[in-house]
């Protein structure tokens, strides 16, 4: 940002008044009590519930507004992935490349679906008790563009899904985004080829 928007965001902080948001802030953060932590947290949120109130958000802009800001601070794309070169970073072990703008999705390990990239986070196991967890089975190819998105699967306490799937291969339910018949066949020969070596 530059300097006249930081400015201005200073000038809209000091001459905002607390909205219905801050009160609705004051009422549901838990107390303090002495938890200097919590005291900090809360006096955290606050302010940025104050410079949230400076812009003005009602009902459409508000709601687009907080799907986008809860995206960017758990760092997750708003668009899809294209694949790009710019958007991988520097090779690590020799051959692994990381995504820019979406750390769960990587490229270029021989292992897995033949250096296709994939999602380590696609699918995410279910217990019982509502305990998630990922593992064998979690990463999946994908084809860009691409939108991560995940999958839960419900699993037995030891971990087996309860659908039959044997966490081999790609999960039958796992489109990866692919939008054509060729992209799933490839998708259904990785599943086949690669079984065991997953």
């Amino acid at each position: 940002m530059k300097l006249t928007e930081r400015l201005s965001i200073c000038w809209r902080i000091l001459r905002a008044e607390p909205g219905n948001c801050m009160e609705h802030a004051d009422r549901e953060l838990p107390p303090a009590d002495g938890d200097e932590m919590q005291a900090l947290m809360n006096q955290n949120i606050k302010e940025m519930v104050l410079v949230f109130g400076t812009h003005g958000h009602s009902g459409f802009s508000a709601s687009y507004a907080i799907a986008s800001l809860e995206k960017i601070l758990r760092f997750q794309p708003l668009r899809p992935l294209t694949g790009g070169p710019e958007e991988w970073g520097e090779t690590f072990d020799g051959r692994c490349r990381q995504n820019k703008r979406a750390g769960n999705v990587f490229i270029g390990d021989p292992q897995r679906f033949e250096g296709q990239a994939y999602d380590i986070e696609a699918i995410v196991f279910r217990e019982p008790t509502g305990s998630c967890f990922t593992g064998k089975g979690s990463a999946q190819p994908v084809i860009f563009p691409y939108t991560p998105r995940t999958i839960y699967v419900d699993v037995d306490a030891e971990g087996n899904p309860l659908d039959g799937w044997n966490r081999e291969g790609v999960y039958p339910g796992w489109s990866c985004g692919a939008k054509d018949d060729t992209a799933l066949r490839t998708l259904s020969r990785l599943s086949d080829e690669m079984g065991e070596e997953l």
